[in-house]
């Protein structure tokens, strides 16, 4: 007895104090407060007198103090369990903590220098591509000199020649304007000389000579003429009688030539086009083969340079092998290590599972509403939101605890329901409890409804029935499932209230129907349904002739929250039917609440729902368990 936390028993009995007995409550709490690693919160330590002797653990520590051998022994063995667990988990965190140290002083520096090292060799690479890039940018530059002085030299060469070209000319006409003038000299002389009187005696001679020599030619040229005379007479009559005997042959003669003239001047023409033709041609292939040059001549210093760049391209491919095969075995290593945190995440996980399931267990020991809040933490920034006790407190230091406290940007609506209801659910489909799903205010209704049928169609069991009925106070009863807005009277959907079910005559959907499309919802009216309640029932046939009802409550306006508060309030009497309705899945089914406290509709409102999950943390259901129905 004096090494366990279980007091010791005195043989007879003896009455107890409210004093002591509200020590021994604390005393519970403070085991239970162990093994899930939560504190309790103020209000729990102020409630009264009646609420501490109705709670389950309480009744049970009574019986522990007065001697019952049955409770000691249960109470032992949940106090070794948990200590067992306990240590388990330390010894779990403490190996995690040690791979995690050796991994960061060990493992990442080398993957670090090898990183540095990589990155170094990069930045040497890149130096020499740099210089190459240089040379050349300089090379390039050297040629284009070589070429713009070659195309000055050519111009130099051919101003000289020109200027000694000049020169010459100058020299000839100089040479040429000497030789005219003494030429004009010389006949000037002969001018002006005397003639030889011998010379002149023979001129006279010869001048008579000349004269008798012209009165002979006259007379040849008299007698000629008259001779000519005779002849063209003679010939003009003969031309006429062969002109008239070759007229027609003439003119077939003209047209074949002026056919001819004109076919020439076309060949000639079209010479003339083909000679233009050829001339361009020729420029074009001077053209073409003086580009064809230009061409090789780069492919020959292209063919250089790729030679010189083959080669450092075959160094780098080498340093590129080797840094390779140091980054395969780097990434083996990676893979490994990534193979043994996987190996650690899943036992992470399964432990957390099994945590989940030990405070899952203990909260329906507690036989309290379970009051989950999903919160933006940019829309309560007016809060103190603290996660490891489950507790928001106000600027006045007023603390609300909830059982489960989410972050909407860290955790979907997909994810809540796989993470937080996964254990709830599979407990109440076992135990053939109902169960219900109650979300105010649902501003995302569409979304959170959707998510939650697709996480109840992914739950084993044989079939899934589903109802979904929209109820308010101002509107009529509404089919969401009906084909038709008003194919029935206002009165025509009945719902009635059971022992621990709500009964619907509504329209009803298989699994089959909804497990690959979305629900085929009323679209005439479900954009209308800002107010009220929608209930979508879900039942679950799990074996032959028992089922397991789940009901998914969405709350549409803040109004209809008031009256969720009021079907809380057990000393208050319902007078509505929703009040009704809501009291009844409340405190007959296994519910759980969801407080969306993300969107910025609901801002107004956080304080009255904080002060609402207060009231209905501590309310304390009255549940029977079923343990046989028949559908």
């Amino acid at each position: 007895m004096s090494g366990t936390k279980i007091p010791f028993i005195l043989g007879r009995k003896r009455s107890r104090g409210s004093e002591e007995l509200h020590k021994t409550d604390q005393a519970s709490l403070r085991v239970l407060g162990d093994v899930t690693n939560t504190q309790s919160a103020i209000g729990d330590q102020r409630t009264t007198k009646m609420s501490k002797t109705a709670d389950m653990n309480v009744r049970l520590m009574n019986r522990y103090y007065y001697g019952d051998p049955s409770v000691i022994e249960e109470v032992k063995k949940r106090e070794r369990k948990a200590i067992k667990d306990i240590q388990h988990f330390r010894r779990s965190i403490a190996a995690i903590e040690s791979e995690t140290k050796l991994i960061i002083q060990q493992e990442l520096p080398a993957i670090a220098y090898a990183i540095s090292k990589r990155t170094v060799l990069q930045q040497e690479l890149r130096k020499e591509l740099l210089q190459l890039t240089t040379k050349l940018d300089v090379k390039t530059g050297e040629c284009e000199l070589m070429r713009k002085e070659a195309e000055m030299g050519t111009e130099n060469l051919r101003l000289q020649l020109s200027v000694k070209l000049q020169e010459e000319q100058n020299i000839v006409n100089k040479k040429l304007h000497a030789e005219k003038l003494s030429w004009e000299t010389k006949v000037r002389a002969c001018e002006n000389a005397k003639p030889d009187p011998e010379i002149l005696s023979e001129i006279e001679q010869l001048n008579r000579e000349k004269d008798v020599q012209d009165r002979t030619l006259d007379e040849l040229k008299c007698h000629n003429e008259k001779r000519c005379t005779e002849f063209t007479r003679q010939l003009s009559q003969e031309f006429e009688k062969f002109i008239q005997q070759k007229e027609e042959p003439l003119q077939e003669i003209h047209q074949t030539h002026a056919s001819l003239s004109n076919r020439a001047f076309q060949l000639r023409s079209k010479m003339e086009d083909m000679d233009k033709a050829i001339k361009e041609r020729n420029l074009e292939e001077k053209q073409i083969c003086d580009h064809i040059n230009s061409i090789r001549e780069k492919l020959q210093e292209q063919e250089a340079r790729n030679r010189q760049l083959r080669q450092k391209l075959t160094e780098s491919q080498k340093e590129h092998d080797l840094v390779s095969s140091a980054t395969d075995e780097v990434q083996k290593r990676a893979q490994l290590s990534e193979a043994h945190y996987n190996i650690q995440f899943d036992k992470m996980e399964s432990e957390q599972t099994r945590r989940r399931k030990l405070e899952y267990l203990i909260d329906n020991m507690r036989d309290k509403i379970r009051c989950f809040a999903y919160v933006d933490k940019d829309l309560l920034k007016n809060y103190n939101i603290d996660y490891s006790t489950k507790e928001i407190s106000n600027e006045q230091d007023q603390a609300y605890r909830f059982s489960r406290i989410i972050p909407r940007g860290l955790v979907s609506e997909e994810d809540l329901l796989r993470s937080e209801c996964q254990v709830f659910i599979e407990n109440c489909l076992a135990k053939k409890s109902h169960c219900s799903f109650i979300s105010l205010p649902n501003t995302s209704k569409d979304k959170f409804r959707d998510s939650f049928v697709k996480f109840m169609c992914e739950q084993k069991c044989i079939s899934i029935q589903v109802q979904y009925v929209a109820l308010s106070e101002k509107a009529p009863s509404t089919d969401m499932f009906s084909t038709h807005v008003n194919c029935l009277p206002d009165n025509a959907i009945e719902v009635r209230i059971e022992e621990e079910a709500v009964e619907m005559n509504s329209r009803v959907l298989n699994s089959s129907q909804i497990s690959t499309q979305e629900l085929p919802l009323n679209t005439i009216v479900s954009g209308e349904l800002s107010e009220g309640i929608g209930i979508l029932k879900m039942r679950v046939l799990q074996e032959q002739e028992t089922f397991t009802d789940v009901y998914f409550v969405e709350i549409n306006d803040f109004d209809t929250v008031k009256t969720l508060k009021t079907a809380s309030e057990l000393s208050e009497k319902a007078n509505t039917p929703i009040t009704i309705i809501l009291q009844t899945l409340l405190l007959r089914t296994k519910p759980i609440v969801l407080f969306n406290m993300f969107d910025p509709d609901s801002e107004r409102a956080i304080e009255g729902l904080l002060s609402f999950a207060g009231v209905l943390s501590k309310l304390e259901t009255k549940r029977k368990s079923i343990s046989h129905r028949k559908a």
